[in-house]
């Protein structure tokens, strides 16, 4: 199969909306017509890890294309040799499959904050899953990062400084649900095969103890935190992650004029309004394959 054809198949198979698809197929064309060589050289920097937003964006700008469409053009064209440094590493079929999503992820976030428009901007990130890096393992991602905390230990086990973890990202296609999770955590426990007893970790604006201040207890936000124990915390009045919640092109410095279309929007600009704040949790536990272990637990 060709790269456009292999890139259509992906664009299908993870779930585009067809007006994303009408919109991308045609500039997919046009790059092969026009700068099939150029392309060639961007797979060739993405199999070496050295590709860039930028470059993407100055090539799509080249051929005098909206850089956001085609961003997304560039990206699905390049699924197939994604694909080919998957087969390269024995990584499943089933899990690149799963991890292409994030590029209708991607494309859908951007519809989102642009009035249905079609394009993407989120090709740093995304690059990383195209070279197999960070794994998508049922509900949520995964790629294997050293533990740069002081040694935490929980049930006779010690994690040291330098150790490696299994770090958890979370795509936001679907509800967080811990029943999800959990089952995540089998498959990549199983998949990475780390250790018998496995760290995992998360860096989140949903690992934030201060979240209780603004959600049920019940809520799957919470729920999901309580999997962890959380090592540090850190407030952050303007947290980054604002901009999932309430879209990229909201006034991160007025949240008076925050949207309030979901509960958790309107519990969270309610809190905000009250003077409190977000912020990001580093959370952690151990994993034994079937069950997690942490010092809650253990207590």
């Amino acid at each position: 199969m060709n790269r456009y054809g292999f890139g259509v198949h992906i664009a299908e198979i993870t779930g585009f909306g067809e007006e994303h698809l009408t919109a991308v197929k045609p500039v997919m064309a046009q790059i092969l017509a026009q700068a099939e060589d150029g392309l060639t050289v961007i797979e060739d920097h993405l199999t070496r890890h050295m590709t860039t937003s930028a470059e993407v964006t100055a090539f799509a700008e080249s051929l005098g294309l909206d850089k956001d469409l085609g961003m997304l053009a560039i990206t699905l064209l390049l699924t197939s040799r994604a694909h080919d440094i998957y087969r390269e590493r024995g990584i499943p079929e089933a899990i690149f499959t799963d991890t292409m999503k994030n590029i209708r992820i991607a494309c859908n976030e951007y519809a989102h904050d642009n009035n249905g428009k079609t394009g993407m901007t989120r090709y740093a990130f995304i690059s990383r899953n195209m070279v197999g890096d960070v794994l998508r393992h049922g509900r949520l991602e995964y790629e294997i990062e050293t533990f740069s905390k002081e040694d935490y230990e929980a049930h006779g086990i010690t994690v040291h400084t330098g150790d490696p973890i299994l770090k958890i990202h979370i795509p936001s296609d679907e509800p967080l649900l811990v029943e999800d999770a959990e089952e995540s955590f089998r498959l990549a426990y199983r998949y990475y095969r780390l250790a018998p007893i496995t760290p995992f970790m998360c860096e989140s604006w949903l690992t934030y103890p201060g979240n209780r201040h603004f959600c049920r207890p019940d809520s799957n936000i919470i729920r999901f935190m309580e999997c962890f124990d959380i090592l540090e915390s850190e407030d952050c009045p303007k947290c980054g992650d604002l901009w999932r919640i309430y879209g990229r092109h909201a006034d991160f410095d007025h949240p008076e004029t925050f949207s309030e279309n979901t509960s958790l929007q309107r519990s969270l600009k309610a809190h905000l309004l009250r003077g409190g704040t977000m912020g990001m949790g580093f959370g952690i536990f151990l994993y034994d394959g079937e069950k997690r272990l942490t010092r809650k637990e253990q207590n």
